[in-house]
């Protein structure tokens, strides 16, 4: 009886052997192949598909001619199907039918290009006369001289501090005998340097930084308490002290110029020069103050645009560098805001006139 058993399931077990090779080695039929879809990946083309699933690239005319949505062969996308009523004769090693994208092309929205905000020109350059006077002068007389021209000096504060900012207390040389009256403002500053031309070498001017304001208060007769009303920058004992009068500082609203200094003709009948900067840097650049050598008596008003370019040579292009804005006037010098530099600029530089 085992030994039947054992005969039974040993004449099974290689029946289904038998079986399961079977099935494996029966290929696909024709009409499984044909059925099956090629869905175009990125960088195909009708030209390769064909070379590589049919064999002759010239097949493409076929592709071409079974897909009748195709209008142009070099027009195919990703996503789009092709079918093909004959056999997909060659595959690469390793692929087992064609890949299925997980989206299908059609039906999506096409995607929007990214929106390019439209150009603005810069707005109004408006500066406030703090602005302006916190910039700085430069007036004509030499260092020495502007000491001997002062109106008066700090020679003390409330609280003995080293630094004076906005509403401390001191007080200054100068009282009833000189005619300082009760309200009176005075401007306090500090003389930076003197400043010479970058290519002749002729005494310009002399730099002063404007402290900020002081208002009269209380007076005796030759000593005045005052309280400071605006700083730009901390006063101490020393500083000098001039009537606000005696500071031109005019005020106008320039015009909105062009967006972009870069290739600027750059010609004009007014001509200067850049003699300095607020700070005594060598490089500058947009948004830093520097001083001309024209001013109220050539012609030159606040709000007044010139162009800064560089010359290197009789019969070469003058290049446009930046530009900048007057903010100030004096008879023979001006205060100006670097507005736009495209490079470096530095202390002798060209400008010319644009109105």
């Amino acid at each position: 009886m085992n030994s039947l058993l054992k005969l039974f399931i040993l004449a099974v077990s290689i029946g289904i052997g038998f079986f399961n090779v079977s099935v494996k080695a029966q290929p696909k039929s024709q009409k499984d192949l044909s059925e099956e879809d090629y869905v175009v990946k990125y960088g195909d083309t009708l030209r390769g598909i064909a070379e590589r699933y049919l064999e002759n690239p010239e097949d493409w005319r076929k592709l071409q001619k079974e897909n009748p949505a195709i209008k142009n062969p070099h027009r195919i996308y990703p996503g789009d199907t092709l079918g093909y009523s004959g056999a997909w004769s060659k595959r690469v090693e390793g692929e087992r039918g064609f890949e299925r994208l997980a989206k299908p092309w059609y039906g999506l929205p096409i995607e929007k290009p990214v929106e390019v905000p439209p150009f603005r020109p810069p707005p109004l350059i408006v500066s406030s006369v703090d602005e302006i006077e916190s910039a700085g002068f430069l007036v004509p007389e030499r260092a020495a001289e502007l000491k001997l021209k002062k109106v008066a000096t700090i020679i003390n504060s409330e609280e003995g501090k080293l630094g004076l900012t906005f509403g401390d207390l001191i007080y200054v040389n100068r009282g009833r005998a000189q005619q300082v009256k009760p309200g009176d403002i005075l401007v306090a500053y500090r003389i930076e340097r003197e400043v010479f031309h970058p290519v002749t070498s002729q005494f310009i001017g002399t730099l002063i930084k404007v402290l900020g304001r002081v208002k009269i208060d209380c007076l005796e007769e030759s000593i005045s308490c005052a309280e400071i009303v605006k700083t730009y920058d901390y006063m101490q004992q020393g500083d000098e002290l001039i009537p606000a009068s005696e500071l031109s500082i005019p005020y106008a609203k320039p015009p909105i110029g062009d967006s972009k200094t870069c290739c600027l003709m750059v010609d004009g009948e007014l001509q200067a020069f850049i003699l300095t900067e607020k700070e005594a840097r060598i490089g500058i650049a947009a948004s830093d103050i520097v001083y001309l050598d024209v001013g109220a008596l050539q012609g030159v008003q606040p709000g007044d645009q010139f162009i800064i370019y560089r010359k290197i040579g009789e019969g070469y292009p003058k290049r446009a560098l930046g530009r900048l804005v007057i903010l100030s006037v004096q008879e023979n010098t001006a205060t100006a805001l670097i507005t736009e530099s495209i490079k470096m600029i530095g202390v002798g530089e060209r400008v010319t006139l644009k109105r």
